[in-house]
């Protein structure tokens, strides 16, 4: 039965909300191979060379788990080993030019030379070897003989060398970057000492040669194998890390300067998607323009009341995401009220508030309910604001005379509020009967009777609110009060 579990996977996706970048990391760590040979187990290919030994598998890492080392030493003596990037070891590592790699691993060098990165089989042997030039990519070959140091082959066939000057425990990264937006992508390399944190960089921005059109090592979509080759005794190897990093796709989001409105207007859009769009399509279900492509849309107009869907489709290099806002978009027409009169007093149609005006006074202080009583003859009209916060105004009613009367210290009116049962005291009135009338609060009549005693206990069959209560005579004008009907439940 195959051994799957010898390496450690580490997946991490970053959430694309948020985040520019989506980011996968594999480590393949040794420590599920058993100590010997490495060839055969987990795929691993080993070729020797002027020897019989093979790389082995040990616990001789940096702390003091499974590692591979060679032990042999001689003219031409070393050892290689490859593997295929397989999706089981390296889950989610595939290749493309919207990414950005980076392979880091952990060596102690030795004298002559230990060697470690990507390759591409291109003759399907199955293998990579020292002697398979074409087939090697970007390979790191470190070794602390004085004047080699680190040689870095790129996948043009340059080499650039360094030396590092480290003989510890060393981990290495090396970047390949922007293979779709530089001529043959760049290259970085940069280590550290196990159990430091301070990074040295010595290498950034190095072009790579690479050629996705040609079908030979320069090309990344062929990457299949991980190669290394030893050379000499001594040198270490652990902590395989492969680390993709690509672009997310944005994540649409959008704002309007207003969402809700009253009467026919223009407004504009604006585009909030995260991760850098470099597109976008917009559509106005009901508006004028109905589309645009540009970033922040400005002066769409909606001409007819309704609701209105509104679409956004905002794209980078790695995608395209869409949003659809049902209803988004609300334009109500506003209302139109109408004044009625009933003797002196002034009604409103419904609404939620209300605010008189006379014509040639301008706005009247406290003339805030359904209802107004000029004291004077002018040209009256009523502004209101409806449930949705949209306003009307009204027709002007003309008030040619208003009669003077003492009826408010004539009149007594109780409880206030009341069950439905009001007391109506008749203080200081001519021996005329004056009519009682009540109406609700967009002035229709809901009942009238005449007051014939001095004290006339009324019942008002009607749900609990507010309602005008007139009294009117014959020749004093007339009187209205506002009540509240409100029973105990």
């Amino acid at each position: 039965m195959k051994k799957n579990l010898f390496f450690i996977i580490c997946i991490c996706f970053t959430n694309s909300l948020f985040a520019q970048f989506d980011t996968t990391t594999a480590i393949y760590d040794f420590n599920a191979l058993t100590n010997g040979n490495l060839g055969g187990q987990d795929n691993w290919v080993t070729t020797k060379w002027s020897t019989n030994i093979d790389i082995q598998v040990a616990d001789t890492g940096y702390d003091a788990t499974k590692a591979l080392y060679f032990n042999q030493v001689g003219p031409g003596v070393g050892c290689d080993a490859s593997k295929e990037l397989d999706s089981i070891s390296f889950p989610g590592i595939t290749f493309s030019t919207e990414s950005t790699y980076i392979l880091s691993f952990d060596i102690k060098r030795n004298y002559w030379a230990l060697s470690f990165g990507f390759a591409a089989d291109l003759n399907n042997d199955g293998k990579v070897t020292k002697n398979d030039a074409n087939e090697k990519a970007l390979i790191l070959t470190c070794s602390n003989q004085p004047g080699l140091g680190e040689i870095l082959l790129l996948p043009n066939g340059t080499t650039m060398t360094y030396n590092a000057g480290i003989n510890a425990w060393t981990t290495y990264e090396i970047t390949l970057s922007q293979m779709n937006t530089v001529a043959g992508g760049l290259v970085g390399v940069r280590l550290k000492q196990l159990g430091t944190s301070a990074w040295t960089v010595v290498a950034s921005n190095l072009n790579a040669g690479i050629d996705t059109t040609v079908a030979s090592n320069q090309n990344p979509f062929l990457w299949n194998m991980l190669f290394m080759h030893y050379e000499g005794s001594l040198g270490k190897l652990d902590n395989i890390r492969i680390t993709k990093i690509t672009p997310s796709a944005s994540v649409v989001a959008l704002q309007s300067s207003d969402t809700i409105f009253c009467e026919k207007q223009c407004i504009d859009f604006t585009d909030l998607s995260t991760n850098n769009p470099t597109s976008w399509q917009w559509y106005f279900n009901g508006a004028s323009p109905d589309t645009s492509t540009v970033q922040n849309p400005t002066n769409i107009c909606y001409n007819n009341y309704g609701s209105f869907d509104v679409t956004l489709i905002a794209c980078n290099t790695a995608g395209c995401d869409t949003l659809t806002l049902p209803g988004f978009i609300n334009e109500y027409q506003s209302p139109i009220p109408t004044i009625t009169q009933s003797n002196d007093t002034l009604f409103a149609s419904a609404a939620v508030s209300f605010q008189w005006w006379s014509v040639s006074a301008g706005i009247i202080p406290g003339a805030t309910n359904s209802f107004f009583i000029p004291t004077q003859a002018g040209n009256y009209y009523v502004i209101i604001n409806d449930s949705i916060g949209c306003a009307g105004t009204s027709n002007v009613i003309a008030i040619t005379g208003v009669k003077e009367n003492g009826l408010s210290s004539s009149i007594k009116i109780y409880p206030k509020p009341s069950n439905g049962k009001f007391n109506i005291e008749l203080l200081n009135i001519p021996t005329e009967k004056p009519t009682l009338t009540l109406r609700n609060v967009i002035g229709q009549k809901l009942q009238e009777l005449k007051l014939i005693n001095k004290t006339t206990e009324v019942n008002f069959d009607a749900e609990d609110g507010v309602y005008f209560l007139t009294i009117t005579t014959d020749t004093k004008g007339s009187y209205t009060e506002k009540i509240i009907l409100q029973r105990v439940k």
